[in-house]
């Protein structure tokens, strides 16, 4: 007998383990795969765009098979209970069976995103977001199921007939035996996110997680083999090869020397979202609780903020040492504020109605961008006097960068990715549907977007395209020296680097 094991990946990449080596095998897609489950009856995958493939073991190829009209959501998850019944499921419930000849959609019962499916020979459960939504399958009918989750559920499987483990961020582990759902009373011995859950024949249960988290539960408790890191790292910024700067939750600050990514004390517990700097020796990083720390070159300070309303902020960017702008939400109600540092001297525009502020970003210190809920701003100095022009974008966007006051582009939720020409914002094909957290670039035709489940697109100039990132763990910071040596950074303290 010969092990035959598939994985699948972003551009509709795929690998085929035969038993001796890795090997490519063409997907006939660019859509991102989310997922791939194999046994006796077949190798099926799906992903971005309700895309669904099989694999024909009579030529060795995969092929297309359409969920039907009208399916156009992102699908996270593939199962099959019996060649006549194989379910994948995604984004906003959607669930499609496959009935031995052709798929249908099915009524979920709920619009969570669903990001698990599983199951054993006589029941089927699907598991998702909104606080842990488990639906099972009750003959035809998709119903809601009580849980005590709490948080989002990412995976799903039966380790025995009758037998029901769901598992899930926060470090969260659920089991039923068909009726209700309970915490595992043994507890993982995690916070972080747990996404993947499976076993074989007679060997124990193993859970997969953010940052390389692997848990094995055997003899009634769970073993951690490898723990992962705790701390998300939300954005980067370096100078040279030698010099880069990721910063993240609990005030954690790293620095890459070129060989090692070593911590810096940075004074502060608060999470920092953002890190900018004019130089070696300038750095800023902002974050939660209004806080503002700066870097010497030799050791953080922590600076003051006189802006009474601000609360959590979001993003930083100067166009030199003497000048910074900093996004900012407030404790007042559908109104954030773009705080203007200069030489020490505090100013703000306050920005209504704006939910939240998300990043900054400016070509010189007269042409500076702020985007945010649904919009994007142009702050411009006329005469001495801030003035902010207001456009409308259609959905949530999380970063801003550009190479000049004639281009300019925005990412956000859904994938989306908007293009500033110097006179509208317009949209671009959507590469992907997870949410884009950055954006960045060296410059016109060498760009990068990452974002949810380790999604990574290149611009080249001309179109973006998914690339592979070697993560499912999300992104919130990309950055590089030069176009062959690139880093991201995410959940978990996660750090990739991609070298050419």
């Amino acid at each position: 007998l010969r092990i035959v094991w598939w994985s699948v990946s972003l551009g509709g990449y795929s690998v085929h383990y035969d038993g001796q080596a890795w090997l490519p095998a063409t997907s006939g897609t660019t859509q991102a795969l989310y997922s791939v489950w194999g046994d006796s009856s077949g190798v099926w995958a799906v992903g971005q765009q309700g895309t669904v493939l099989r694999y024909l073991t009579t030529t060795k190829t995969w092929a297309a098979a359409s969920p039907g009209p009208g399916v156009s959501a992102a699908l996270y998850s593939v199962w099959a209970q019996s060649p006549t019944a194989v379910y994948a499921v995604g984004a906003t419930g959607t669930i499609v069976r496959f009935d031995g000849t052709s798929w249908t959609t099915q009524t979920s019962g709920t619009t969570a995103n669903l990001y698990g499916v599983g199951g054993d020979a006589s029941q089927v459960y699907a598991v998702g977001d909104l606080g842990g939504v488990i639906q099972r399958l009750n003959g035809v009918t998709w119903s809601t199921t009580n849980t005590p989750a709490g948080q989002p559920l990412y995976g799903i499987w039966s380790p025995s007939p009758g037998q029901y483990v769901a598992v899930g961020a926060g470090g969260t582990v659920l089991r039923s035996s068909g009726a209700a759902w309970v915490t595992d009373p043994v507890g993982s011995g995690t916070t972080l996110s747990l996404n993947a859950v499976r076993s074989g024949t007679g060997t124990p249960l193993w859970v997969a997680g953010d940052g390389g988290t692997l848990l094995s539960f055997a003899a009634n408790k769970w073993t951690t083999v490898t723990g992962g890191k705790a701390f998300t790292l939300r954005s980067m910024y370096g100078f040279s090869a030698t010099d880069i700067w990721a910063v993240g939750d609990g005030g954690t600050a790293l620095h890459f020397d070129g060989t090692n990514w070593n911590p810096s004390v940075t004074g502060t517990t608060a999470n920092l979202n953002s890190v900018w700097g004019s130089g070696p020796s300038d750095v800023w990083a902002v974050g939660d609780t209004r806080t503002i720390v700066r870097w010497n070159g030799t050791s953080w300070t922590a600076k003051p903020l006189i802006d009474a309303a601000a609360t959590n902020l979001t993003g930083v960017w100067g166009p030199d040492s003497t000048e910074v702008w900093i996004t900012a939400l407030t404790n007042i109600a559908m109104e954030s504020h773009a705080i203007h540092i200069v030489s020490g001297t505090e100013g703000r525009l306050k920005i209504t109605p704006l939910a939240s502020l998300n990043a900054v970003w400016g070509s010189n210190a007269n042409n500076v961008w702020v985007v945010g809920d649904r919009f994007a701003g142009n702050i411009v100095n006329n005469a001495g006097n801030q003035i902010i022009t207001q456009h409308n974008l259609p959905v949530v966007m999380r970063s801003i960068w550009g190479t000049g006051s004639q281009d300019a582009w925005a990412v956000g939720d859904g994938g989306t990715q908007m293009r500033w020409d110097g006179n509208a914002w317009s949209p671009t094909p959507v590469r992907t549907g997870q949410r884009l957290s950055t954006v960045w670039g060296l410059n016109a035709t060498n760009a990068w977007s990452v974002g949810d489940q380790g999604t990574l697109l290149v611009y080249d100039g001309k179109a973006w395209t998914a690339a592979e990132s070697g993560t499912r763990n999300n992104l919130f910071g990309v950055w590089g020296a030069v176009q062959s040596d690139l880093w991201a950074a995410g959940t978990a303290g996660a750090l990739l680097r991609a070298q050419k």
